[in-house]
Order: C-alpha cells, then sequence, then structure tokens
C-alpha cells in the first residue's frame, strides 16, 4: 500500500502533461494505491502486533524492524484493540495515534538504518504533533467531548422500568431514555481514522466518574438502589471503555498501579476483553461490564461504590496526565534531537 506522500504526489503528478499519471480518475488512483494490498503482508502483520499492545508482540515487532527497517516506511491498515479502524497508517504513525510514546521510542531506531530515515522520522512525527498539543489543551480545558451531563439527569428521573430495560437491552421498549442513549452511542462509536488521535473522549470519560461519583446518593436513591448506578457503570462508562487504545485499556485492567503494560487484570484471573466494533450483539464492555482491574464486572455497585467511583476517577485522571505529559515530553525530545541535543537531556528540562 503506497503512502499518503505517494498518493499526493499521484494527485498532483495527474495535473501535468507529459507524465503516465495525467489525467487519471481519483478510482483509478484508488485502486493503484491499494495495489498488492494483502491483510497479511509484513507491514499489516507488524501493525497486528502493535496494536495489540501485548508485550511478546511488541518484542516480535521490535525485531521485525531490526531485520527489516524499511517496514517503517510502508502504510498499511489495522483494527486497533478499541475497535478503531486505523487507515494508511505506519507503525510509527499508529503509536503516536494511539499516545503511545513508549512503543513508538522502541522502533524509532530502525529509521537510523533507512537512508535519509531521520527526515523520514520527522515528516511522519510532524502530522501527529498538532493533533497531541490539541488533545493536550482539552485535557487542560476539562471540556468534555460528549457532555454527558443531559443524560445523567435523565437517567436520574427515569422511571424503574426504563433502567431495568436499558440493563436488560431491551431494544423494543420505547423510552426517551433509549433514544439517548441510542444518541450517545452513536456519539462514541468508533470512527475510522486516517489522521489525527485514535480516541477523543478522555474528558468524557473523566466527566463520567465524576458524575457517577458526584450523584451517587441520588442515582441510588439515598442508597437503597443501585441499578442507575449500574447503568451509568456499564453502559456509559463502559462503553466509553470500549474504544480506548490498548494502552489505556492496560491502565483499567491494572486497576493504575503498575507502569508495565499489561491487559491481565490485576487482582483476578482474566484480562480486558477484545473489543469488535461491532455493537449488533449489545454485550460485554458497554453492555454488560466495565473495567477496573478487580475483573470482568469492575466497580460493585453497592454501599462501597461510591468511594470506588472517586478511586477509579482519581486513577484515571493521574493516568490521563502523566499519558499526556508522556506525549509532550516526547515531543520536547523530538524536538531536541532534529536539533541535535540528547534526547533525555531534552526531557528532563521538560518535566
Amino acid at each position: 500500500m503506497l503512502t499518503r506522500e505517494q498518493i499526493y504526489a499521484m494527485l498532483m503528478l495527474r495535473n501535468y502533461k507529459g507524465n503516465i499519471f495525467f489525467g487519471l480518475p481519483n478510482g483509478l488512483i484508488r485502486h493503484i494505491s491499494d495495489f498488492g494490498q494483502n491483510p497479511n503482508n509484513n507491514v499489516n502483520s507488524a501493525l497486528g502486533h502493535a496494536a495489540s499492545r501485548i508485550e511478546v508482540n511488541i518484542v516480535t515487532l521490535v525485531e521485525m524492524v531490526k531485520e527489516h527497517p524499511e517496514l517503517l516506511l510502508q502504510a498499511g491498515n489495522v483494527v486497533n484493540r478499541g475497535g478503531i479502524p486505523a487507515t494508511r497508517k505506519t507503525l510509527y504513525e499508529f503509536f503516536l495515534g494511539e499516545g503511545d510514546p513508549t512503543s513508538a521510542k522502541r522502533i524509532e531506531f530502525g529509521f537510523a538504518k533507512i537512508l535519509n530515515g531521520e527526515n523520514e522520522r520527522i515528516r511522519q512525527y510532524e502530522r501527529y504533533k498538532l493533533h497531541i498539543e490539541a488533545l493536550a489543551k482539552q485535557i487542560e480545558s476539562k471540556r468534555p467531548s460528549f457532555d454527558l451531563k443531559p443524560l445523567i439527569d435523565l437517567i436520574k428521573k427515569s422511571s424503574p422500568a426504563d433502567i431495568t430495560a436499558a440493563l436488560n437491552k431491551d431494544m423494543k421498549h420505547e423510552s426517551l431514555l433509549h433514544d439517548m442513549l441510542i444518541v450517545f452511542r452513536d456519539a462514541i462509536k468508533p470512527k475510522r481514522k486516517i489522521i489525527g488521535m485514535h480516541y477523543e473522549h478522555y474528558t468524557t470519560l473523566q466527566q463520567a466518574f465524576d458524575l457517577l461519583h458526584d450523584e451517587w446518593k441520588e442515582l441510588s436513591s439515598n442508597y437503597t438502589n443501585y441499578n442507575k448506578c449500574d447503568l451509568v457503570w456499564r453502559q456509559i462508562i463502559g462503553y466509553l471503555q470500549r474504544s480506548l487504545p490498548a494502552v489505556d485499556q492496560c491502565a483499567f485492567a491494572r486497576a493504575f498501579t503498575d507502569e508495565e503494560c499489561t491487559l491481565n487484570f490485576k487482582y483476578s484471573a482474566g484480562a480486558f476483553p477484545d473489543i469488535s466494533s461491532d455493537d449488533a450483539e449489545l454485550s460485554g464492555v458497554g453492555f454488560d461490564e466495565a473495567i477496573f482491574g478487580v475483573g470482568a464486572g469492575g466497580l460493585a455497585a453497592g454501599t462501597g461504590g461510591e468511594d470506588a467511583a472517586a478511586r477509579v476517577a482519581r486513577g484515571w485522571k493521574t493516568h490521563v496526565e502523566k499519558k499526556i505529559q508522556a506525549c509532550r515530553t516526547y515531543v520536547a525530545c523530538t524536538q531536541y534531537t532534529n536539533s541535535g541535543l540528547d534526547c533525555w537531556d531534552a526531557s528532563k528540562r521538560f518535566n
């Protein structure tokens, strides 16, 4: 598969006489750009290892880059663990889009093995610098990408019958709550990404945790019935977790206690489950459960749930702050390295 730059070059050349691309229609250029594309080719296999974020696969990926550094120049397609289709991505771009500079660092050595490789790395990085900064500003503003307050207010006012129907995923039950949950899912569900950060709802997920904690007493009818708390936990927080990149799934699986990225639950057997981009089955994370490192059910709605909601809200807030700082530090390292200065010295200056 051709990279975006190669496709853009063809699109430009078709406007000038005297070359083989002159006058070619978009459809033919698209066909040329996808020629030879095979879901099992090397770059797509490498992207599959990258998307899994499982350590053994990342080690395999590093070995692939050692043996074939030209993989860093090739683009492919992959669906990440959150069900987001990442299209025409290089390996380096994929990790930047995931907000995972740790993994980007582990493969960037390959650019040094390619003619003009550092210039290519800079070109790939420059596509994401503005998106990283835009995400950082959104997180600092605390402005949710989708405001959950009207939905939470509706849940508080909804009848027991409407809440039970939603928990049971009764799609034939007609209610305003049913309709608003569909609007919410349509806004949050994964979208195809060609460029930009893969996940955009960090602030909305923080808002969900904060609202669950702040409204716990009213949602639980003064600590007597926890169905509304369960609905917020499973089908709002859980649904926001469905499309998280693997590096953020790791954080929930480990209850924000480990630096190592592993999808295995910290305090019980099992792991953060694979997510399908298809909601048709109405099951798993986002429908039946959400995840917080203590097993598939995650946060238990009950007398201790309010305190647990506060803990997970704090854990997520800290994780996101560290994540965006890591991305910004990587920006600093990249800028200083481009100037011939030592990256690690640069990162210390920006801490």
